[in-house]
């Protein structure tokens, strides 16, 4: 009986598709042929990475509507400008990945590495994970405007 009821457990973990997700590696050739509807749970280097600015792989990952987005850890930090989150969004940012804004992009007063305002049922996980912003640049008066808004999430107007 017990063994039959292992053979059970392990088929199912077998069979689930959630170990089938592969972080690095869409599945299908192209991208651009995933439907919101095709698959709960995407990974933003499906859309590309780049050490120098992966803001668009990142924004359009969280457009795409999937439930879950899954930010990989590369080995080079996520380079960004400012993103903005969507209503039924899991941001699931893994162990050991820096979000860190590109210099010189968040010149307005209220920039920040991820802006929600007015949406819902937001999830942000990232245990492990680092948002790095970079105070000594925006304390400089000859290259931004003096602001005390500029911050790694700002959530305004937001439920749940």
């Amino acid at each position: 009986m017990m063994s039959s009821m292992l053979l059970l457990l392990v088929s199912f973990m077998v069979i689930d598709p959630a170990y089938c997700f592969d972080l690095y590696k869409a599945p299908v050739e192209k991208v651009e042929e995933l439907k919101p509807g095709d698959v709960k749970k995407v990974s933003a280097c499906w859309w590309g990475f780049d050490t120098k600015d992966s803001t668009e792989a990142l924004q359009r990952a969280i457009d795409f509507g999937a439930e879950e987005v899954v930010v990989p850890n590369m080995g080079s930090p996520w380079v960004v400008r400012p993103i903005n989150l969507r209503s039924g969004l899991w941001l699931n940012i893994m162990p050991g990945v820096i979000i860190e804004a590109k210099k010189g992009e968040f010149k307005g007063k209220g920039d920040s590495l991820f802006s929600a305002v007015n949406i819902e049922n937001l999830k942000i996980s990232g245990y492990g994970a680092v948002l790095r912003m970079h105070k000594r640049d925006y304390q400089n008066k000859a290259i931004y405007e003096p602001a005390e808004w500029r911050m790694a999430i700002s959530l305004r107007g937001c439920k749940n």
